[in-house]
């Protein structure tokens, strides 16, 4: 009995130890790989910054400091630490599934670059991206594209979401819109099917729409409006 006790000792020594030498093994594994891991998630992060922003000397994250309602889909704002401006990342629901913007603008509150990211099964709006770069918040020269209309509302409706985030915290001052882009925006729910997406500048010139607008509007009193 003895023997049988001496051996049962020594298994469960065996056993501890390795299960401490196992841990002991995680821990240094982890203290090792951690900071790599760490470091190659804040490269990825910068690289996506930086793709938007050519020139920026880094960036710090203000998301905490600033006042952002959940239902604008903006996860997260960086300021350009030497001053060039601001970064956000925005979400909105595209056809099928969500659509994530990358956004830089510059210190006057002009865009730097853009990358979007829409989901599997949802048509890509290449064509739409290079329209956004040089537009500031009134976003005037950017087209909707044609056959993805609703993912390329989607990414309008997140860069819009970033700019408001950005001038409702004083972090820049937003554009005026001209008289012709507020009436080319009121159109499609004055007039259905107007433009498809379509600039003004493309669907006529913008005396005729607006007689166009009021021949149809004084024809069908029912509507109630008027222009």
């Amino acid at each position: 009995q003895i023997m049988k006790r001496n051996d049962l000792v020594k298994t469960l020594i065996i056993m501890l130890s390795t299960v401490i030498a196992t841990v002991g093994l995680a821990l240094l594994l982890n203290l090792h790989t951690g900071p790599i891991i760490e470091a190659n998630k804040a490269g990825a992060e910068n690289e996506a910054l930086n793709a938007v922003m050519p020139g920026a000397t880094g960036f710090e994250e203000i998301t905490s400091t600033l006042t952002i309602d959940p239902s604008t889909g903006v996860t997260n704002v960086y300021k350009e630490k030497s001053g060039n401006g601001y970064v956000f990342k925005a979400t909105k629901d595209g056809f099928s599934k969500p659509v994530n913007v990358v956004v830089g603008v510059d210190a006057n509150g002009v865009i730097t670059g853009i990358t979007v990211e829409i989901g599997e099964g949802d048509f890509p709006v290449n064509d739409m991206i290079p329209t956004f770069v040089g537009q500031d918040s009134t976003l005037a020269g950017v087209i909707l594209q044609t056959g993805a209309t609703a993912s390329s509302k989607a990414v309008k409706a997140a860069v819009e979401a970033g700019f408001l985030v950005l001038s409702s915290n004083n972090l820049m001052q937003a554009a005026a819109k001209s008289p012709e882009q507020v009436f080319e925006e009121l159109l499609p729910s004055i007039v259905s099917g107007f433009g498809k997406g379509k600039a003004l500048s493309q669907s006529g010139d913008i005396y005729e729409v607006s007689q166009v607008v009021k021949t149809l509007m004084y024809r069908d009193k029912s509507k109630g409006l008027s222009l």
